[in-house]
């Protein structure tokens, strides 16, 4: 099945979106399609030589495809917002007449999960609000991953109940500080596979758990930030999988420095001793405070303007993490922490980085207005 590779996406344009389903104005819509009076009808119509149903109900921001033998189903801009909703939507996620499920702009306020289908299942600009769980109830280990590309979670989002290993991809999702993000126990079997885990862009505003997990070989975790606490206690890391441009908060408790420290002991362990030592030696403000005047970082507070090695300080990152947001905001044609000037003469101004540590983003946009 097609889906989303290294930040592509899975449709390339609206267009692409409309070959695939219903466009409409709305934001969102409630969700009351049943999945064997609305929706296997269509599916049955979609194969030649076979008996075809009556169509009773026109499916609106719902399209049915094949591709080759293979059935999805595509939804777009519905709230499920309660367990009528959610019931009726696993009814058609969970049926074993379909192969792939998409959800394109949807929001989930209820408690819920998916039961992963065995060619594909994403989620594409979509928010949870209620816990999330992934499962592989009653069927075999997807061929396919499930994606998350540009979502939104507030609560937890789940894969502890999959004891083997499948293919997980989450590119430029934001879990905000009420969530968590759980790969607890995640492949314990410790089984072999071709799969691997993909996350990558991607900001962790709450809790972050691999505790017992098995991450499979090949994996990668790239330009992550978390915020919160991590816990990696007991996680078994495959070979050749890539720790690159990882950022964390400053350790403000003890919670937060024993799980940045399972993090490196976790690398240790696996034998990603070049990796552990980097991140030992580079992140947290206590290692980035050692290579920072800190009379000369006072006066220029008081200044309102810092260099970059500074500003690193003061967000509790490293020098090499900011130049790499740097880096990777001029490639996509942002700027999450304003400054001025380039080079040796970028300077940045304080306020802005005390709302962007505190993750006051309104107050970031005003106060980049302010200073022209």
């Amino acid at each position: 099945m097609a889906h989303f590779n290294q930040r592509q996406g899975l449709f390339q344009s609206k267009k692409d979106i409309l070959q695939y389903i219903n466009d409409d104005p709305r934001e969102y819509i409630p969700y009351d399609y049943s999945y064997s009076e609305d929706i296997f009808p269509a599916i049955n119509n979609l194969f030649p030589d076979v008996e075809k149903l009556e169509i009773k109900r026109p499916l609106k921001n719902i399209r049915v495809f094949l591709e080759g033998s293979l059935v999805g189903i595509c939804f777009k801009g519905f709230d499920f917002n309660d367990i009528d909703s959610i019931s009726l939507m696993m009814e058609a996620t969970s049926s074993p007449d379909v192969d792939a499920v998409y959800f394109i702009n949807c929001r989930f306020n209820t408690s819920c999960g998916i039961d992963l289908p065995p060619a594909d299942a994403g989620y594409y600009d979509c928010e949870f609000n209620e816990p999330f769980y992934v499962n592989t109830k009653g069927r075999e280990l997807p061929d396919a991953p499930i994606e998350f590309h540009n979502c939104v979670f507030n609560s937890l989002l789940s894969f502890e109940n999959i004891a083997g290993c499948v293919p997980v991809e989450l590119d430029r999702c934001l879990f905000n500080e009420n969530s968590k993000f759980s790969m607890a126990r995640f492949n314990r079997d410790n089984d072999k596979s071709l799969y691997h885990i993909d996350i990558r862009s991607t900001i962790f505003k709450g809790l972050v758990s691999f505790e017992g997990a098995t991450i499979p070989e090949r994996s990668i975790f790239d330009y992550l930030t978390f915020f919160g606490d991590v816990n990696f206690k007991d996680t078994v890391i495959g070979e050749q999988v890539l720790w690159k441009n990882l950022s964390f908060a400053p350790f403000v408790n003890k919670s937060a420095k024993d799980g940045f420290k399972s993090f490196v002991t976790a690398l240790s362990k696996n034998n990603y001793t070049k990796e552990a030592k980097f991140y030992e030696q580079n992140i947290g403000i206590e290692a980035v405070e050692k290579k920072i005047d800190k009379d000369k970082l006072e006066i220029a507070v008081k200044s309102n303007w810092v260099s970059i090695k500074q500003a690193a300080a003061i967000l509790g990152i490293s020098y090499t993490t900011l130049l790499a947001m740097r880096k990777e905001d001029k490639a996509d044609g942002i700027m999450r922490i304003p400054y001025r000037g380039e080079g040796k003469n970028t300077r940045y101004y304080v306020p802005i980085l005390e709302a962007y540590k505190s993750k006051d983003m309104d107050l970031v946009t005003k106060l980049e207005k302010e200073i022209g």
